[in-house]
């Protein structure tokens, strides 16, 4: 019982902090942000597209639906064969190897091919990036089919009080927690006014491939629409300590606890947020029967 009331008093000292010292900046930044927004008609579905394997299966679904739907992919999906099938509207990055300057030489590599990709694009596209990644894109991308937009991020710290936290973003004190693109996706597509949106491709299984070797070495990584086998994934970041087993769960445990605020969050403002991934661990949203 007092770790409850614990828990309750530490969400209710983030509410007023974020409310106090954080809120009129933020605020200002999200109204500068959607003054740059498209005016998508609120009748406009949109489709997310995760990168999960599911999508192999669901793509003729997702082909069905695009001309009557704007299309968002994330991270890397542009190394897959469906991006200029679907030619995205929007595309979100928020993990910084997309623009850190102390990436492994495989990641640099990956990196420059995403830009080159970008700027060989011959359809209107908007880029969605954080704001301390908009000066590495603005220098790199020359593709005037690009339109390059930065989203305000004041992210509020995980609280265990749901109706606190969906009350914080109703209000605008603060974003959700960015510890996966799909959060942010969602929420882009919120910012731009779609009362339905449907996602694809959202397996969020990764987990499941996590190993350690025998001298402690995590292993994570998965299987994406664009592998053609499962290898685990190399060290991202140069002189990086790794994360540990731990450290690397909590991370997509505080994800999945995300999905279920912005659930509750998209309920409220009356926009319906259904997965019709063939395959998902996600049960924070409706499930396509």
């Amino acid at each position: 019982m007092l770790y409850k009331y614990l828990n309750l008093l530490f969400d209710l000292m983030v509410f007023s902090y974020f409310l106090l010292f954080k809120s009129f900046r933020y605020r200002y930044k999200l109204y500068k942000f959607r003054k740059f927004l498209p005016k998508y008609n609120v009748n406009t579905s949109a489709i997310l597209l995760g990168n999960g394997p599911s999508l192999d299966d669901d793509i003729e679904s997702v082909i069905s639906e695009r001309d009557s739907s704007i299309i968002y992919a994330v991270n890397f999906f542009i190394d897959s064969d469906f991006f200029y099938l679907l030619k995205p509207d929007s595309y979100i990055v928020l993990d910084p190897i997309f623009w850190s300057p102390n990436l492994s030489t495989q990641f640099i590599s990956k990196r420059n091919n995403f830009i080159f990709r970008l700027n060989d694009i011959n359809w209107k596209m908007i880029l969605y990036v954080p704001e301390k990644a908009y000066v590495f894109f603005s220098q790199n991308i020359s593709n005037k089919n690009v339109n390059l937009i930065k989203f305000p991020m004041c992210e509020l710290p995980i609280m265990s009080n749901n109706f606190l936290y969906v009350s914080a973003l109703r209000f605008s004190l603060g974003s959700p927690f960015g510890s996966n693109v799909l959060i942010y996706s969602i929420w882009t597509a919120i910012q731009n006014n779609h009362l339905n949106i449907d996602l694809y491709g959202v397996d969020m299984d990764i987990f499941k491939f996590i190993s350690v070797s025998k001298n402690n070495e995590l292993y994570t990584g998965g299987m994406h629409v664009y592998d053609k086998v499962y290898s685990p994934e190399p060290t991202k970041f140069l002189n990086y300590p790794n994360k540990s087993v731990s450290e690397r769960l909590y991370q997509h445990y505080v994800t999945f606890r995300m999905l279920d605020i912005i659930s509750i969050f998209a309920d409220c403002q009356g926009i319906s947020i259904v997965n019709k991934s063939s395959h998902s661990l996600i049960d924070s949203f409706k499930r396509k029967r």
